[in-house]
């Protein structure tokens, strides 16, 4: 091998995925394959079809977790008994 491929080679850096499958996002987020559908289904987060395959574009799955309001805690402590 040249010293060019070899160099070539040593930086070469990952190709940084754009989308998930509904299992890779699911774990991502933590929750259920079953609960990601939920999400997808009744809380507005965008899928995408490629061929057969479901699939959660990574900038689509980014934007909705930062539109979640974020838990404060007062829901919480008011809830508890």
């Amino acid at each position: 091998m040249s010293s060019t491929a070899q160099t070539a080679q040593q930086t070469a850096q990952p190709v940084p995925r754009l989308a998930l499958s509904m299992d890779e996002a699911a774990e991502a987020v933590g929750v259920s394959r079953r609960g990601l559908y939920n999400l997808a289904e009744r809380d507005g987060l965008r899928t995408i079809k490629l061929g057969g395959r479901r699939m959660v574009r990574v900038a689509d799955l980014e934007a909705w977790l930062a539109a979640q309001p974020a838990d404060t805690g007062a829901a919480a402590a008011a809830a508890s008994p």
